[in-house]
């Protein structure tokens, strides 16, 4: 067993009298005035550096001694070890991992908020109306001055559909409008004209139609599993809600909804739902609109605060990840192509008939011309 030999230096702790010390603070504090404001210095610089960002902390401050004259020597700055890092190992990226720099998403909401600046211009919310195929549709933002009269509003969705698509149009069969429905529009980019030049307020992007059918068998569903309870939520006409007793799971648990409200929300969205045709009659009408506020019930209104708050639903978004609910006016050309059709073949018999009458002044003949193509024209109901 080897020998431990003793140190050769040895720190002792001092001792020290009970008179040494002084009694008053203040008396200590004039006694050690050079310890104490080194001591107290420490304690800032140790308070910088604990609130310093990561990427100064790399360099450490030196510590200076105020008696001290003359000039210290600069101290080396020293890099904090990279604890992540092994040495000899290799380290791999997971999978899936965003590579963009830091700040890519203000970089990316910056442009998104560039891109949607006609809907951000002025100091009134929108509404997205579209019309087109479905693949790539015509996006134009309607300024409602007044959120809360939708006969105005309505008279401004049909003076900016009209504009751009022409007064004309409102006078065709088939360029009249057919129905106007809810769908959720996504934004792909602003529409170029000739040049290549922005045509201001107008986007090109896509819609998504709503699936009915399943909404409301969903509604249905949700309704019919509903099961009365021993205690009873009362629902507040005054407010349009429901307002919880003490025994509800909805006051007794966070996470709980009540099923009351579950039911009575269901309930309403069945109803709402059930109006959607009146859409198409408020286009023509805008007065109808005074006793079906529609647009807010739908949320089919966006502010500015819920159009940049959708930015933030995800990392970087695309711009057609942004959904916002808004109308699709359609016409009978996009609705029926058949009717089209059969309505220029009927154009075309009396046209035919006039023209044999002209041509020949003879009746019989202009009636048996007429009946050629009305015998093509039993053919083309046959292919329906």
């Amino acid at each position: 067993m080897q020998d431990i030999s003793q140190p050769t230096r040895a720190l002792t702790r001092p001792r020290y009298n009970y008179d040494d010390f002084p009694r008053n603070p203040a008396d200590y504090l004039a006694a050690n005035r050079d310890l104490t404001q080194r001591y107290l210095q420490f304690i800032n610089i140790s308070w910088i550096y604990a609130h310093l960002p990561r990427t100064t902390q790399e360099q450490i401050l030196p510590h200076t001694d105020p008696r001290r004259t003359q000039n210290s020597p600069p101290i080396a700055s020293i890099a904090a070890p990279d604890s992540s890092r092994t040495p000899g190992r290799r380290v791999r990226r997971p999978r899936g991992q965003d590579t963009r720099p830091p700040g890519a998403h203000e970089i990316r909401k910056s442009k998104l908020a560039n891109l949607f600046k006609p809907m951000l211009e002025q100091d009134f919310p929108v509404i997205l109306i579209c019309w087109g195929k479905k693949e790539r549709c015509q996006i134009v933002p309607v300024v409602i001055t007044d959120p809360t009269d939708e006969v105005t509003a309505w008279q401004t969705i049909s003076r900016e559909y009209y504009a751009h698509r022409g007064p004309w149009t409102k006078y065709l069969p088939w360029c009249c409008v057919n129905k106007v429905e809810i769908v959720d529009i996504s934004i792909a980019g602003k529409k170029l004209a000739m040049g290549n030049q922005s045509t201001g307020n107008e986007y090109v992007g896509i819609y998504h139609s709503e699936d009915l059918v399943a909404k409301r068998k969903h509604l249905e569903q949700v309704i019919a599993d509903y099961k009365p309870r021993e205690w009873f939520c009362p629902y507040d006409i005054s407010t349009g809600t429901v307002d919880c007793v003490i025994e509800c799971v909805g006051s007794c648990m966070d996470n709980a909804e009540c099923p009351e409200r579950i039911k009575s929300k269901a309930k309403r969205e069945l109803s709402l739902l059930s109006l959607r045709p009146i859409l198409t009659q408020c286009f023509f009408r805008a007065d109808i609109a005074a006793h079906n506020s529609l647009l807010n019930s739908e949320g089919l209104i966006h502010g500015h605060k819920d159009i940049l708050g959708k930015l933030d639903d995800w990392h970087c978004p695309e711009s057609g990840e942004i959904r916002f609910r808004g109308l699709m006016i359609r016409n009978y050309r996009e609705c029926n192509l058949r009717q089209m059709v059969l309505f220029l073949m009927i154009m075309l018999i009396f046209l035919s008939i006039a023209l044999a009458r002209i041509i020949f002044n003879d009746w019989a003949i202009a009636w048996t011309v007429g009946g050629v193509f009305v015998g093509l024209l039993g053919l083309l109901k046959r292919w329906e």
